[in-house]
């Protein structure tokens, strides 16, 4: 990882842009993408840095997957100080709870839109601040349905501390 010093802040380069759709992403199940249909997938195992993994039922669409249970789970292995989701929800109690490295996202790096019990509450299709950390942060984001059905189209990483 490159660092770039830009006056107060250091900068890494970060995870790139990982779209979830079939038509632009890529998960790193054995099973890959099971194309516009219900699908229980299972975890790998080791997951590639920069990488999406499904556990659970989910339906893979061309530009966004949705979560088919509660419990299914989106991961991502990550390096960022930053963490971003564009979430959809199928109805007006959709929420998830997020997890970071086998912990509930609750301490310094939680975002702005997670609680502090590490639940996320999705009341409308956009842009949603998962992990915000003051120090570049790696490992693995697990973004888990709880109550509804979740749509998730693109994670967005950054990568400066303040």
């Amino acid at each position: 990882m490159k660092a770039i010093h830009a006056h107060t802040s250091v900068c890494f380069e970060p995870t790139p842009k990982l779209h979830c759709g079939y038509a632009q992403g890529a998960i790193s199940n054995h099973s890959g993408y099971k194309k516009d249909e219900s699908f229980a997938y299972q975890e790998s195992g080791v997951m590639k840095d920069s990488s999406l993994a499904l556990s659970g039922k989910f339906l893979a669409a061309s530009e966004y997957i949705e979560s088919q249970e509660a419990g299914a789970e989106l991961i991502v292995h990550f390096h960022a100080t930053e963490v971003n989701l564009v979430f959809g929800a199928q109805s007006a109690k959709t929420s998830v709870e997020i997890e970071f490295n086998g912990d509930v996202l609750t301490g310094e790096n939680r975002g702005r839109d997670v609680s502090e019990k590490g639940e996320l509450l999705i009341t409308k299709q956009g842009s949603y601040n998962l992990l915000k950390g003051l120090v570049l942060s790696e490992g693995i984001l697990r973004v888990r349905a709880k109550h509804g059905n979740f749509q998730t189209f693109a994670f967005t990483f950054l990568g400066c501390t303040q």
